[in-house]
């Protein structure tokens, strides 16, 4: 059973007077877990409804179950007014359904919810419910492996998660935050007890990373390690690796005339990752278990797991040798030392180049990984070990903008850009164009425009952004509606045009004062150069002061330099982090550096 209970976005900002839209004021789970590890669960819940938010969001329930593993029942549920009145829910308002399907990428899954409507919910209402359910089989035979997470931007009073099992279970535990108490054994049975109640209540940053890194948290499983996960999971995938006849016919098609080994890996990852449709799969142990090579071949479709099944038989065909990783996509950077089920994605490793690479994002060149790949701690399941994917570098991630400007007689501006970006940066131009590809030309360039604060006409030409053998560029030539006065006097700000503006998106930057916990942040290069040719006949006032300064991980460069009527400006920013992720103090350098880059982009060239 597993119960969503997301109380708060990750983009609020911190405020001392923060009500959260609900207090738990009871919530028990009960298990019973028998020696083969499937087990019967009973649980409860009780909260409090707080705000006219959590009246919105919290008065109806969602419950998951696998309906190929589960069987799960609501037992009773009803609200209690504010006034006391106990106001039961009707059968018509306990709604089953399936999970709901995507089109952009298909979902096709055993999982059912089961949503509970709950009646007259007002501010000061109490809502609760009671649910039983039997988990007949386990992700792996024998195997029982369960992670509960207590966000501390949630009110609870009272958590209890109470454990009976079979002493043949040997259950290792670990928690961060909650109280163990082992009990007596009942019945020949062993139990453990976990509780957690929380006294202080902390809002949700901006950017910060994953609640699951620092919230507290129980671990429960019988696993020993995570070499034993990695051994269980590799059992099933290597069969389903298996290398048939049509496998090696597309392998030998795909490497036709292509001698180096490396070459050869850099062709059947392109061929994966452009021609096997992401689909999300979860029907009977699609859950944990790849399709097999060859049926992924036939279908043309799978989810994370089938890439890396048929991107693994596909080199193997060829005497190249890779790995399925697990590896948790996202926000997080931890993993418990203890070992759990709790991955959410699959990539691949090939031990002879040192190279990880993620085939289901199609954008990413042969090399690249997407950022939510990147400083990851992973289980290399072939070789059944822990390591860590590469943090990237500001050489990683490049933005260089190439701009040419020469204002007109009404202070309108013409001009033409190139844009050159590499590593995470090219996988967003490259999402980012492949979008703006699918509406009128006319439109994308005004969106262009728009995300720069400028009006205007122009066209551009980018590479395909399918194309991953060819570095992704964008070429442009635009006009831009007069920023200023003619004649003046006034002041404009350094134009951009249809040029990728994430420096200029620094303009409006508005700290928060302090961060408590860490925040996602990501190594970085951007070089904007721009020759800006006025009209003759202005008189410049001023111009913006060339700037150099650094600040722990960042450095920043621009120079102004004025010839006639001729401006040249360049400007360089770099952010170099060990890690995917920034700590308190880091962020206090990012704050104090953005807000003297702030005050750069926003200096203006003054004429009359």
């Amino acid at each position: 059973l597993i119960l969503a209970l997301a109380f708060l976005s990750c983009n609020a900002f911190a405020s001392d007077d923060y009500v959260p839209p609900i207090t738990v004021i009871k919530s028990k789970i009960q298990l019973i877990v028998r020696q083969d590890a499937t087990y019967d669960e009973q649980m409860e819940a009780l909260y409090r409804i707080d705000t006219d938010d959590g009246v919105q969001s919290y008065s109806t329930v969602k419950i998951s179950y696998d309906k190929t593993a589960e069987k799960c029942q609501i037992v009773e549920a009803y609200t209690i007014h504010p006034s006391g009145k106990k106001i039961a829910v009707k059968a018509d308002a306990i709604k089953v359904t399936s999970d709901p399907v995507s089109r952009r990428s298909p979902m096709f899954s055993d999982t059912k919810n089961i949503s509970i409507i709950f009646p007259k919910v007002e501010k000061g209402s109490l809502i609760y419910y009671k649910t039983k359910s039997r988990i007949f089989r386990t992700a792996f035979p024998n195997i029982f492996s369960m992670t509960k997470h207590m966000s501390e931007t949630e009110a609870w009073q009272d958590y209890t998660l109470d454990i009976l099992y079979h002493p043949k279970i040997q259950l290792r535990t670990e928690a961060f935050g909650v109280d163990v108490e082992q009990k007596q054994d009942q019945k020949g049975m062993k139990r453990l007890v976990f509780h957690y109640s929380n006294n202080t209540i902390i809002e949700s940053e901006p950017n910060e990373v994953d609640s699951d890194d620092f919230s507290p948290y129980v671990r429960v499983t019988n696993l020993e390690d995570y070499a034993h996960l990695g051994r269980l999971y590799a059992l099933k995938s290597s069969k389903a690796e298996k290398i048939t006849p049509t496998i090696k016919q597309k392998a030998e098609e795909l490497t036709a005339g292509i001698t180096d080994r490396k070459d050869q890996a850099q062709a059947i990852y392109e061929w994966v990752s452009q021609n096997i449709r992401y689909v999300y799969i979860d029907f009977g142990q699609g859950g944990l278990v790849p399709h097999t090579a060859a049926t992924i071949l036939d279908n043309l479709y799978g989810d994370c797991k089938d890439h890396a099944t048929i991107l693994n038989a596909l080199l193997a065909a060829k005497g190249i040798t890779g790995h399925q990783v697990l590896i948790n996509m996202g926000d997080s950077f931890k993993l418990p030392k203890l070992a759990d089920i709790a991955f959410n994605h699959a990539i691949n490793y090939i031990p002879e180049f040192d190279l990880y690479l993620d085939s289901t994002a199609e954008l990413a060149r042969f090399g690249t990984l997407p950022s939510e790949d990147m400083d990851k701690p992973v289980l290399i399941t072939g070789l059944n070990k822990m390591a860590k994917t590469p943090a990237a570098s500001s050489n990683d991630n490049l933005v260089e903008v190439q701009t040419y400007l020469i204002m007109q007689a009404d202070g309108s501006i013409k001009g033409t850009n190139s844009l050159k970006v590499k590593g995470d940066k090219e996988i967003t131009a490259r999402s980012n164009y492949s979008a703006l590809s699918r509406m009128p030309k006319e439109k994308a360039v005004s969106r262009l425009f728009s995300a720069n604060y400028e009006s205007g006409t122009g066209d551009y030409e980018a590479t395909d952004p399918l194309d991953l053998r060819k570095p992704f560029t964008v070429k442009s030539e635009f006009v831009i509606d007069a920023p200023g006065n003619i004649p003046g006097p006034s002041g404009i700000a350094v134009p951009l045009g249809l040029s990728d503006g994430e420096l200029n998106y620094i303009r409006h930057y508005k700290p928060i004062k302090k961060i408590t916990r860490p925040m996602v942040c990501m190594s970085a290069h951007f070089i904007e150069n721009t020759s800006f040719e006025l009209l003759p006949s202005i008189e410049i006032i001023s111009i913006p002061k060339s700037t150099a300064f650094e600040l722990g991980e960042y450095k920043y460069k621009s120079t102004y330099t004025l010839k006639v009527k001729s401006l040249t400006y360049n400007r360089e920013l770099i952010s170099n982090h060990p890690k995917g992720y920034c700590d308190v103090a880091e962020y206090e350098n990012y704050k104090n550096f953005t807000m003297k880059v702030r005050d750069d982009i926003r200096a203006q060239i003054i004429y009359k």
